[in-house]
């Protein structure tokens, strides 16, 4: 079908208009209430923006999702769960993930940032939570560059992947889909230094062409109680000291510190480790829609790791309900498609 060379151009121009209508008008930020705190976000590309820190009772907590075959991708052993019988000890308690391919070990994979690597996990279908630290030079606070990063859930290794590359005859297999990075964010303030005890230590990182996580299933996030202490918890992740290959450590919250939107947890960390889930599982229920959901939900993630005397805790950003909420509503933003033009031209449209 041929269209008249005005039709053609006003098509083209209204296109445009509507392209350019769309990138430039974002879903509405929330703004602050009188006297509430803010966080000011920068991204690694494009502009930042402030958000409001709410806790509103109605986002304590955010659903999961198990995956869209539920009943066979549930790990029916304790690989993905605590031990029942608690530790009668204070040592760092691992436990190899056997099946990383079932959830929730499947929400949780490896970030891989040049020659570096760090623990991540999916809460939603193209958005990862990660620590601020893995995604931000340490010294300067610039942006790592991301454009050859990449994110795979349920990783299993053969071998390290420190060097960057690849070790003659080893083999990198990505169960799921290897995504890349199309932007991130870190809160502004955020600071490394050990005297900050890194509050705000979580970056939120938008896959690029990849919604993995309507297929396997991502987790949902959930504000501790104050006086959770002594509740079992569960870190995953993948460590560099064994191999990079995922691991779990066990633990119990030891204290809340809800004004630093962190917590404390009896877990070994490790290098490797950050950025990875901490999770409460006699907590999950909250998170989840009916009794066959077997969705899980994330407390914190790790930040660092910390040695007192006999004890080894790990430091846990808390995450950020309301912050999520919003960037959830950003995703499907981002994801949708372009809304009709309006005024569609006709066969007698004229272009100025």
């Amino acid at each position: 079908m041929k269209f008249p060379t005005k039709t053609l151009m006003c098509l083209i121009a209204s296109q445009a208009l509507v392209a350019t209508a769309w990138a430039n008008n974002p879903p509405t930020v929330p703004k602050p209430k009188p006297g509430e705190t803010t966080t000011k976000y920068r991204a690694w590309k494009g502009q930042g923006f402030i958000l409001p820190d709410r806790w509103d009772s109605k986002y304590h907590t955010l659903n999961g999702f198990d995956g869209d075959n539920s009943k066979s991708s549930i790990d029916p052993s304790d690989a993905n769960e605590t031990d029942a019988e608690p530790q009668k000890d204070l040592k760092p308690h691992y436990k190899k993930i056997t099946n990383p391919t079932s959830y929730p070990a499947r929400a949780s994979g490896m970030l891989k940032i040049g020659k570096y690597h760090c623990s991540a996990f999916l809460v939603s279908e193209s958005i990862i939570l990660t620590a601020a630290h893995c995604l931000v030079d340490e010294s300067s606070y610039n942006f790592h560059d991301l454009s050859t990063a990449w994110f795979s859930p349920g990783l299993h290794l053969t071998q390290e992947l420190r060097s960057g590359v690849s070790p003659s005859g080893s083999k990198v297999t990505h169960p799921y889909q290897k995504c890349a990075v199309r932007n991130a964010y870190v809160p502004k303030d955020y600071n490394s230094s050990p005297s900050s005890k890194r509050p705000k230590d979580y970056g939120f990182v938008f896959l690029k062409n990849c919604k993995i996580g309507a297929k396997i299933g991502y987790l949902g996030l959930l504000m501790v109680p104050m006086g959770s202490e002594g509740t079992q918890v569960t870190l995953r992740g993948y460590p560099a000291r064994n191999m990079n290959e995922p691991y779990l450590s066990n633990g119990r919250i030891l204290d809340i510190h809800r004004h630093n939107y962190i917590l404390d947890a009896r877990t070994a960390g490790y290098s490797g480790f950050s950025g990875g889930s901490l999770i409460a599982p006699t907590m999950n229920y909250k998170c989840r829609i009916n009794k066959n959901d077997h969705s899980h939900c994330a407390v914190g993630i790790l930040s660092m790791e910390f040695e007192q005397l006999t004890i080894q805790y790990s430091r846990v950003n808390s995450p950020l309900i309301f912050h999520t909420l919003w960037f959830r509503t950003w995703e499907k933003y981002l994801n949708a498609p372009p809304p009709p033009d309006p005024s569609p031209c006709n066969y007698n449209c004229e272009v100025p």
